[in-house]
This record gives C-alpha cells, structure tokens and sequence, in this order.
C-alpha cells in the first residue's frame, strides 16, 4: 500500500473513519536506550521497524476496545496495507505499550490472527493469542485440514494445516516452499476456513517479513504482493501479477 492511502503511523482511525493525530514521544534511539518516558496516561506506544535498526515508534490515543474493562485499550490502523483501517494495535496489560497485532484478514469486521513483536524491533512476526472475545466462526472444520495453492512456478500444491495462527484451536496455516528454493519458509495461511489458500507471508533477509502475498479470487493462486519498502511498518508498494519485482 502507498503512503497516501492511509493514516500515518502516529494517527489513530477512529470508528467512524476519521483520523486522529498521534504524536511522536521519543527517538527510536532514546527507547533502544531506556531513556524514553511512559507514554502519557491512556496512550498506547507502538513501533515498527525492519529488525537491524531501533524502529520508528508513536503514540496515539486508543479508540477501540479488546479487553473486558469496556475502556479503549487499542489503536485502529491500516497494519497489512490492504486499505482497510481494521487492524488493532493492543495493549493487552494495560501497561501503555501495544504487545498484540490483531489483523481483520477478510474484513468481516472480526479479528482473524495475532501477532507480537518479542524483540521489541517492531517487526511483529511472532504468532499471539487472540483475545477471548474473539469469535469462532469454524466449529465442524477438520482440526488439520488440508490447504489447496498455487506455487510461484504456477504449480497447484496441497499442503496439510499444522499452524494454528489465530489461536482458534484449529490448524490454518503450514510452513511451504512457495518460490521453489528448496526450503520452507514461506507461511501459507487460509483465512477463511475454505480450504484455499489465502495469503502468502515471504521469508526476508535475516528471518524478516519479506512481503506478503494475497489471493484476491479465491483460486488459490496469489494476485498481489505487499511491500514494505522502507521498514516503518507501512506496506508501501503494491505488485501484481507479472509486473517486476512479484
């Protein structure tokens, strides 16, 4: 996704799709050090970054509600670049810093994984666990269903589901060799419970989130490929099928 598509990275989107300016409260610099202060009473702090430097970080009022205590404990952003302001940034703990990535998937308006940022670099790319109010919408699935796709040579696979990435208690996802070098380390993932393979996550350099592909069909072959260009967290760029670079 570009730039100017969606809110920057220090504003929240409130429900009615208005935007709120956030505010920067610290250089990436001063947090790696220790030396940023607590983000002011009720915002939540979040960062992104590409894993090799401190990542950019921001604050922004909360505007959505996750938790139990019927108060604001997430920030509403465009996180996979799709052009959806669906995703929440949450702060599970209540301790003003955002430890879950909850992403809205097929925007059904309902969160369909989760993801955390252990290292603190403000990569997200650790499985998390869905909140309790999240709903199940699969009982009657197999528990490890099998996953229909199409490589990148073109070359329809089927893989069995051995990943639970929405915390949901069933498979939906499997480690693949999706660009055909041998190794598997791409995330294939089917959203939605249909057996077709959905979304794609690519293997960057040194273990990092190297884009991420998107069936727009249903037929199980990817259409799309975000990237983030700069390492802020944004997906800056959008490919299609056959231009350079998919």
């Amino acid at each position: 996704m570009l730039e100017s598509d969606r809110a920057a990275p220090g504003d929240a989107v409130s429900s009615d799709g208005s935007v709120v300016s956030g505010y920067a409260v610290a250089s990436a610099d001063a947090v790696a050090a220790g030396g940023a202060t607590a983000p002011p009473d009720g915002a939540v702090r979040y960062s992104f970054g590409t894993g090799d430097a401190p990542p950019t970080v921001w604050t922004s009022e909360p505007d959505a509600v996750v938790g139990g205590t019927g108060t604001p404990d997430a920030v509403r952003l465009d996180f996979t670049g799709d052009g959806r302001a669906v995703d929440l940034l949450w702060d599970s703990d209540a301790d003003g810093i955002a430890d879950t990535a909850l992403l809205d998937l097929d925007g059904d308006g309902l969160v369909d994984a989760a993801f955390t940022d252990p290292d603190g670099l403000g990569v997200w790319n650790a499985p998390g666990t869905l909140p309790a109010t999240a709903a199940d919408s699969d009982e009657g699935r197999p528990a490890r269903p099998d996953l229909h796709w199409t490589d990148a040579r073109g070359d329809e696979q089927i893989a069995v589901a051995e990943l639970d990435v929405d915390g949901d208690g069933l498979s939906d996802a499997a480690w693949a060799d999706h660009d055909g070098d041998g190794r598997r380390d791409e995330l294939i993932v089917d959203v939605d419970g249909d057996g077709i393979v959905d979304e794609v996550y690519l293997d960057g350099d040194h273990g990092i989130l190297g884009g991420v592909l998107l069936d727009l069909n249903g037929d199980g072959v990817m259409d799309v490929r975000l990237i983030d260009v700069d390492g802020d967290g944004e997906m800056d760029e959008v490919l299609r099928r056959g231009e350079p670079g998919f």
